[in-house]
């Protein structure tokens, strides 16, 4: 399978349309920088301005601008073509790609490791993911964990939201039962999985209030635990794309590792918590691992985020 179906089969995750959030965001990114070097900055509205020092996605209304050093390399999400970007150079991000306002234009060239296939029209089909509206609930002793995904011993946790004070959890995989009566859950339930062999287990989630089972799932659910070879040839993958975790995610959503790319995205946006437009692929990621409370707070923060008042 090819880089540019690899990594962005995990880019399925789309913005909606939200209060203040602009036209651009719905359609999703209109290419990408890399390799940022020297001064490059960008900005969301062309008045605050933040510097690029890895790998940034571009969305129609941004804006670029490079100092006596600065330069980078962007690549169409359209086209998969390339354009250089070099010093002095100012540069309006619209919907076919670069618009030079001042700098050197440069010729669209070919470069096979930076294609990427595009993903405007998925973006545009996640919007429920960013538009839910759900009640307040105090809690839910009902835990749906995700039906499938795969774990290794890199990333070997289970994860579930937190359920209601005083439960027991009882955890069961391949018919081996442990019960977590006080878990460290911090914001969700982490349970690290050890002991397995390479293939596919199954794993059931039940809740349990004053020794009587309070929810257990219609059917079990099931994880794969991925061999060292196959975590080996994960791990090459990923070290071609260091700076570009959406990059990183789109190859770890290809093996199914739902809960190593949430944690590549909770990482990011704890680092970049401007870079509201792919906020929605965070959203989508508790989504799937059934965080709701997680996926909503998400959900809240990139639909108040300011549409053109800060970048």
């Amino acid at each position: 399978m090819s880089f540019s179906k690899t990594v962005f089969s995990g880019l399925l995750v789309l913005l909606a349309f939200s209060a203040g959030q602009t036209v651009s965001a719905v359609e999703g990114p209109v290419g990408r920088l890399l390799e940022p070097a020297g001064n490059i900055e960008y900005s969301r509205n062309g008045q605050k301005w933040k510097s690029v020092t890895r790998t940034r996605y571009l969305f129609a209304g941004y804006k670029i601008r490079t100092g006596a050093d600065g330069r980078g390399t962007f690549v169409n999400q359209n086209s998969g073509l390339s354009r250089t970007i070099g010093p002095d150079s100012a540069i309006d991000i619209v919907e076919q790609g670069l618009a030079f306002v001042t700098g050197e234009v440069t010729d669209p060239f070919t470069n096979e490791a930076t294609l990427f296939d595009g993903i405007s029209n998925k973006f545009a089909k996640a919007q429920r993911y960013t538009m839910l509206r759900r009640p307040a609930i105090k809690c839910s002793n009902e835990i749906k964990a995700a039906r499938s995904l795969a774990l290794s011993s890199s990333h070997p946790d289970l994860v579930w939201r937190i359920a209601c004070p005083g439960t027991t959890y009882r955890l069961t995989i391949d018919e081996k039962a442990v019960e977590l009566e006080h878990p460290d859950e911090g914001d969700m339930v982490r349970y690290s999985v050890s002991g397995m062999s390479a293939g596919v287990h199954t794993f059931r989630l039940e809740t349990i209030i004053a020794g009587a089972v309070s929810y257990t799932p219609h059917r079990d659910s099931k994880f794969a635990w991925l061999s060292q070879e196959r975590e080996i040839e994960i791990q090459a993958s990923l070290a071609q794309y260091q700076d570009d975790v959406f990059a990183q995610a789109g190859i770890l959503e290809s093996h199914d590792l739902l809960v190593a790319v949430m944690d590549s995205y909770r990482v990011y946006f704890s680092e970049q918590p401007d870079d509201n437009d792919m906020r929605p692929l965070l959203v989508r990621s508790y989504s799937k691992l059934g965080l709701t409370a997680l996926q909503d707070k998400e959900a809240r923060r990139f639909r108040d985020y300011p549409g053109t008042d800060s970048p």
